[in-house]
């Protein structure tokens, strides 16, 4: 037979520190909560320190390795030797874009008169 008694079900309540338990705190849980994440951070921020220090000795160590930075400084230098041509023709575009740009506003300026001088001929009719 089956049984007509219904189960109560219990649903997951929200997750901690998400906004809806943050909003539903009273005032004196919110700052036992505020602790809570203060607590979080500083063990973090003490995880990120240790991991820093740890990684000093194997730089200090690094003056011992010859590194060769000759593509990097080949790299460095074909790019000093592009950027006087980028920047001719950055100032040859500029006066072309100004009369561009005064044209533009000038035809829009004519085109609202006219819209406005159609727009009066048609409320006197």
């Amino acid at each position: 037979m089956l049984d007509t008694q219904s189960e109560e079900i219990e649903t997951p309540g929200p997750e901690v520190g998400s906004p809806e338990t943050v909003r539903d705190m009273t005032p004196g849980t919110v700052g036992s909560y505020l602790s809570t994440m203060k607590g979080r951070a500083v063990a973090g921020l003490a995880t990120v320190t240790a991991a820093t220090s740890a990684l000093v000795p194997r730089v200090a160590a690094a003056d011992m390795i010859e590194v060769n930075f000759t593509p990097i400084i080949q790299i460095v230098e074909g790019f000093i030797g592009v950027i006087p041509s980028l920047v001719n023709l950055i100032i040859s575009m500029v006066p072309a874009i100004l009369v561009l740009a005064l044209v533009g506003f000038i035809l829009m300026f004519l085109d609202k008169i006219l819209q406005l001088i159609g727009s009066l001929v048609n409320l006197g009719r």
